[in-house]
């Protein structure tokens, strides 16, 4: 199964992490909230995908300058034993256990001006971000 990354096709680096405000959206300490326009945005992309996702799985790896990077990729299953499932109306995101550790209390975010656009997680345990947005450290 190939799983396509959820990006805008002219937004290599949508998917970073933001070392700017918050959006008013209030964090739940416990779980990653999603934004109204992120919700939106996923919604849109999933329906640009050959066939519809069961979720999204969102995550971080270990790589890129400052440690970690965050992932996005389209999920056909249906979710692992120890995921976390966060479902808002008909988005359903997937999380592994590991990833939560360091997510717990994260905003996702979809923001778009006329200079960028992509989705920005304001991370409340991340102690830094790299020059060029694309990972983060703890």
């Amino acid at each position: 199964m190939s799983q396509k990354r959820l990006l805008h096709r002219d937004s290599v680096k949508g998917h970073r992490a933001s070392p700017g405000k918050a959006p008013e959206t209030v964090a739940n300490p416990d779980t990653v909230t999603l934004t109204a326009s992120a919700v939106s945005e996923i919604r849109r992309q999933g329906k640009l995908q050959d066939s519809p996702p069961t979720a999204i799985r969102v995550g971080l790896r270990g790589g890129g300058c400052s440690g970690y990077t965050y992932t996005f990729e389209w999920e056909q299953k249906q979710a692992r034993e120890k995921d976390i499932v966060i479902r808002e109306d008909d988005v359903v995101v997937f999380i592994d256990h590991r990833s939560m550790k360091l997510l717990k209390g994260t905003i996702l975010d979809y923001h778009r001006t006329m200079m960028s656009q992509g989705f920005k997680f304001h991370n409340p345990n991340s102690s830094g971000n790299c020059g060029c947005g694309e990972s983060t450290s703890f």
